[in-house]
């Protein structure tokens, strides 16, 4: 795996690289990750979080791209002043609920888009730029816009676009 310069990893033990891809500038790797062969990181990603990352083999991630493995846990901390509010790490009774992130082999995702924790995307999907996505989605899918909606699903077999 080739990493190129202003790449940040940080340490996990559970973290591994395959022999071959690129992870490219400016990204930043803040979660526990496994990453497949022939994955490709592009310029300006960000990965962060509590929860494993796994990238199967031959996913591509465009430019800007955020996952996120973990969340505060809304509810649990209580104030006499506020009442329930998120706070921060800080703050005593913080928690954090961390999920698995997991995008199958083949995957493309598109530059700027948003995955959230516990989310599992198939086998040769299409993530559009920007998409948020929020929950799992099947394989051979398209998913595009900001909340993300499956827009049509391929058939690899025949290499066309489905009617439904």
């Amino acid at each position: 795996m080739k990493i190129y310069d202003n790449v940040v990893i940080i340490p996990h033990e559970e973290n591994k690289f395959g022999k071959t891809g690129d992870i490219y500038s400016n990204c930043c790797i803040g979660c526990p990750i496994e990453i497949g062969e022939q994955v490709h990181v592009s310029f300006g990603c960000n990965f962060v979080g509590q929860g494993k990352l796994i990238l199967e083999d031959r996913v591509t991630i465009s430019p800007g791209v955020v996952i996120y493995t973990s969340s505060p846990d809304f509810k649990q901390i209580k104030d006499e002043k506020v009442g329930t509010f998120a706070g921060n790490k800080y703050i005593e009774g913080f928690k954090i609920n961390a999920l698995y992130v997991r995008i199958m082999e083949g995957t493309f995702v598109g530059a700027g888009a948003i995955i959230g924790q516990g989310v599992t995307i198939g086998r040769y999907c299409i993530i559009g730029a920007g998409a948020f996505i929020k929950n799992s989605m099947p394989s051979y899918h398209v998913a595009i816009g900001n909340p993300s909606v499956y827009h049509k699903r391929r058939s690899i077999e025949k290499e066309e676009w489905c009617g439904d």
